[in-house]
């Protein structure tokens, strides 16, 4: 008796879990399929000049469309941390972190804990991956450490390693790879050396993945669904595998081979507001898209300078920005498939462009 209490306890956990996220995703699609009028971009750029080489902080500008751009303060480099805030690293190691829903507006100014600027806005707090570990910010700057339980320990797979591999590995320690949010759920991906494991931070749920190794990008995706970018753990074999989880019952749906292997400069994933996920994948010589269909992926071509990030606009397009672009933005028009410089949008000659906004649209 006690055991089918309990079994129907988790049963309506589940339903009331499942309800919440089912209705969160019908809202979102519904919204998508309304006509939208073309998204202009708020860009965020910081004012380098000629030497490319940043050795002390520079002026960073927001530039709301339609508008002149208003210098915010002055340091080395953008990151968003969802539709409407902003991360800015300076030179001494200080993020300020802003709000830009009409003016940037200083949410908090603390000291970096290690790695570049990266996080995501919830629930009034922004979570922040430092050295392996998740954090959490609240608008007074006070951080703490969200504890995270650990992926599933164990050996390596035999075919992980070919044999001559100089090595060592803490089998033990496992590893914040990403943060995401779907609705009111954030997730995380944790993995020790051999596997990974998805968790549902808000109500302590758990996807194990034994052999998928760490996560080189998680993103919610336009339809609801959670998607991962893991590699294969095989000697010689290191080809990009996304797996898309069903966020409702915590279930891998599919793991889809792409035939793409290291090096890499960047992997992530883009999802647009018609539904649609991308891997965006950018090497030293070029850059790719990959649409993410139900059990294969198509490419599509990018210019080889489209830039090193992405970021997706409420009317279906995706953006491209950064790195090798420097001041330069580029569009793909989702009602052709065709990627185009966006000039008009384009930062002042000298800049490179950090962070690309979309304040009506969703964000990871």
């Amino acid at each position: 008796m006690i055991r089918q209490a309990l079994a129907i306890g988790v049963a309506l956990l589940l339903v009331s879990c499942g309800t919440r996220l089912e209705d969160e995703q019908g809202a979102a699609s519904a919204s998508g399929r309304e006509s939208v009028r073309p998204s202009e971009p708020t860009i965020a750029f910081i004012e380098v000049g000629t030497d490319p080489v940043i050795r002390e902080d520079r002026p960073a500008y927001l530039r709301f469309p339609g508008q002149a751009p208003v210098q915010i303060g002055s340091g080395q480099q953008f990151a968003t941390a969802g539709p409407g805030t902003l991360l800015l690293e300076r030179f001494n190691g200080h993020v300020q972190a802003f709000g830009v829903a009409s003016a940037a507006t200083v949410i908090y100014d603390r000291m970096n804990q290690g790695g570049p600027p990266r996080g995501l806005a919830f629930g009034g707090e922004i979570y922040e991956l430092q050295q392996g570990r998740l954090v959490s910010t609240d608008a007074r700057g006070a951080t703490r450490e969200v504890d995270v339980p650990s992926a599933v320990v164990g050996p390596l797979r035999p075919e992980a390693l070919c044999g001559y591999e100089k090595v060592m590995f803490n089998l033990n320690a496992s590893t914040v790879w990403g943060v995401t949010a779907i609705g009111a759920h954030l997730f995380v991906f944790s993995a020790t050396p051999a596997n990974g494991a998805i968790f549902d931070i808000t109500d302590g749920r758990r996807l194990d993945l034994p052999g998928s190794g760490n996560a080189l990008a998680i993103s919610g995706g336009g339809d609801g669904k959670l998607y991962v970018i893991t590699a294969e753990q095989k000697c010689g074999s290191h080809q990009l595998i996304v797996r898309r989880i069903d966020p409702v019952t915590m279930r891998e749906e599919a793991s889809i081979e792409t035939a793409r292997t290291f090096p890499f400069v960047r992997v992530d994933l883009v999802s647009s507001a018609a539904g649609t996920t991308y891997a965006h994948l950018v090497t030293d010589n070029g850059a790719e898209l990959l649409r993410i269909d139900a059990r294969s992926v198509i490419p599509i071509a990018l210019p080889r300078d489209s830039g090193l990030l992405s970021s997706a606009a409420p009317d279906g397009s995706i953006w491209f920005f950064g790195g090798r672009a420097r001041n330069a933005l580029s569009r793909l028009d989702p009602a052709t498939g065709q990627v185009e410089r966006s000039v008009a949008a384009d930062a002042p000659g000298g800049a490179f462009v950090g962070a690309v906004l979309f304040h009506s649209a969703g964000g990871r």
